[in-house]
């Protein structure tokens, strides 16, 4: 990270989901070893579990069938995602090539309490555990709880353990309920894939487990409350746009001018204005087809003004309009 990066607020005043531990996570890993950190992942994890199609590189990958990803043009076609995956510095982060198959491995590798597919103990069962209970409450976005890596909610009294990816043209789920021994998997090769995603999990956690969380009660907005989350919400790549609509509020992105002009179809790529309703003081729910479900939740300053939006997991300051 650059030294001039500004911090966005104080230490333990508010999460933002952010990679950037586990790149250094993964330098540590090659210090202590003195090994490559794909080398050590593949020997002591992907190895013993027999995860022989889940790769890290293109010159691995390009010799197997692999499913490109794909985006949509500004004409509507659908066009290969460039460039493809991660950089390396990413790769402990999520820079992984894998298989539906070799996904389950993973799964049943967790769901046995830290054993391979022939019994051989790779694991402590107390570490496994560990890794699946809460660390931090983090509230409305993205789960209730995170643990080591895993993102953790209950449908009721059931525990539920997961974390999906995103990378260009290319989105995942992965979903454990360990105390029924289940697990899922979906990997996708197109921008809206978390749709496809989150739909599958739904219905098998309610069609074939019979868990299905309640749909949380929305409510309307004066035209005063609402100006008081409008403004603009500026990241690294262009601004959130927040305005009032119907008795809620409609998020959109506007990318910045320099991204666009240097790749006009990104402008196609990026999502139509999101319809949200709030749910609870500063809780939003996305509605409609896109993202529907999606978790906003919005902080205030100490006057009691609105100064963050969380979307995505990540925080961004707003800019009154």
């Amino acid at each position: 990270m650059r030294k001039h990066t500004p911090q966005l607020t104080p230490v333990g005043a508010l999460w933002s989901y952010n990679n950037a531990g586990f790149y250094v996570l993964g330098q540590l890993i090659e210090e202590l070893t003195g090994e490559a950190y794909e080398n050590v992942i593949r020997d002591r994890i992907f190895g013993p579990l027999g995860m022989d199609m889940t790769f890290w590189f293109p010159e691995d990958v390009m010799t197997h069938k692999a499913a490109l990803g794909h985006v949509l043009k500004v004409d509507g076609s659908l066009a290969i995602a460039r460039p493809w995956g991660l950089t390396r510095g990413a790769n402990p982060a999520g820079g992984i090539c894998s298989t539906t198959v070799d996904q389950i491995r993973y799964a049943r590798f967790h769901l046995d309490g830290g054993r391979t597919a022939d019994g051989k103990r790779l694991m402590k069962a107390a570490t496994v555990r560990r890794m699946q209970k809460p660390l931090a409450h983090i509230g409305w976005s993205l789960a209730d709880d995170v643990g080591v890596t895993w993102l953790l909610d209950k449908i009721g009294s059931t525990a539920v353990v997961k974390h999906g990816g995103t990378v260009n043209g290319h989105m995942s789920e992965f979903l454990m309920v360990p105390s029924r021994g289940f697990a899922v998997t979906v990997l996708t090769n197109g921008q809206r894939g978390h749709e496809v995603g989150g739909a599958v999990l739904k219905w098998c956690l309610a069609e074939l487990l019979g868990l299905k969380k309640p749909e949380p009660a929305t409510r309307s907005l004066s035209a005063k409350a609402a100006a008081a989350y409008t403004g603009r919400y500026p990241t690294g790549a262009g601004d959130y746009v927040v305005t009032a609509e119907n008795g809620g509020l409609l998020v959109s992105f506007e990318a910045k001018k320099e991204l666009l002009e240097a790749d006009p179809e990104i402008a196609a790529q990026l999502p139509p204005p999101l319809p949200i309703a709030f749910v609870g003081k500063d809780r939003a729910v996305v509605e409609g087809p896109l993202m529907n479900g999606g978790r906003v939740e919005f902080f205030r300053d100490d006057t009691g003004a609105v100064e963050w939006m969380r979307f995505g997991g990540r925080i961004n300051k707003r800019t009154p309009a």
